[in-house]
């Protein structure tokens, strides 16, 4: 009812802002977690969900902040 949804999907870049402009840093990575959890995702943990969505690259460097 009053624009959080859509406030989120606009940062994210899921959609687009109808006035205004977004200014994102370069590298920026924004992340989120729905409140609806797909059935895929419900049968693992948080963290190990997180862990699987970081590139092959950066997985094994990047998993302390997983573990966070």
């Amino acid at each position: 009812g009053r624009g959080k949804s859509t406030l989120l999907k606009c940062l994210t870049g899921e959609m687009e802002p109808t006035s205004g402009d977004i200014t994102r840093t370069r590298g920026l990575r924004v992340g989120y977690v729905e409140q609806a959890v797909p059935a895929a995702l419900a049968e693992h943990g948080f963290q190990q969900v997180v862990a699987d969505a970081l590139p092959a690259e950066q997985a094994e460097s990047e998993q302390w902040r997983v573990d966070v």
